[in-house]
């Protein structure tokens, strides 16, 4: 594999964006938690008075994460194919732009686009499995809704 080294690891360019990055997903966490403990905390109050409801909100809720988790998942597969797309075509991986930010080097040649075509490939299935996840969940709220 050749390698070419594009910066110091003490360099702020490498550790920067994974930092920003850690943070963004930190708050975003935060926020995610915040927002369910006070939608489940909702649902408990309504299940002693109505057990109905609450069975609606809940599945209003689980209903909820699934669009949540196909959104993420779309967004997720769309950056990743072109990223992979990118890196086949340049025969860099990662590619060159923004797409290396807090690289500190970058792998070339043909080992590079043998790597994005896996990529890309196993970039396909992130979209399959979200839908199988869906599927067995709408299964599940099915069955449970069944008795």
């Amino acid at each position: 594999m050749t390698w070419i080294q594009l910066r110091s690891r003490r360099d702020p360019a490498v550790w920067g964006p994974l930092l920003l990055t850690l943070l963004a997903m930190a708050a975003i966490v935060l926020w995610v938690q915040t927002e369910l403990d006070g939608r489940l905390e909702a649902l408990e109050a309504t299940a002693d008075s109505d057990p109905e409801g609450a069975t609606s909100q809940a599945v209003r809720l689980v209903r909820w994460c699934e669009v949540a988790l196909c959104t993420s998942t779309l967004l997720f597969t769309a950056f990743l194919a072109r990223f992979f797309q990118l890196a086949g075509r340049e025969g860099r991986l990662p590619p060159s732009g923004w797409w290396s930010l807090g690289a500190w080097r970058v792998l070339v040649g043909p080992e590079a686009r043998r790597l994005s075509r896996l990529g890309l490939s196993l970039t396909l299935l992130l979209p399959a499995l979200t839908a199988a996840t869906i599927f067995v969940t709408e299964t599940l709220l099915r069955s449970l809704l069944a008795r």
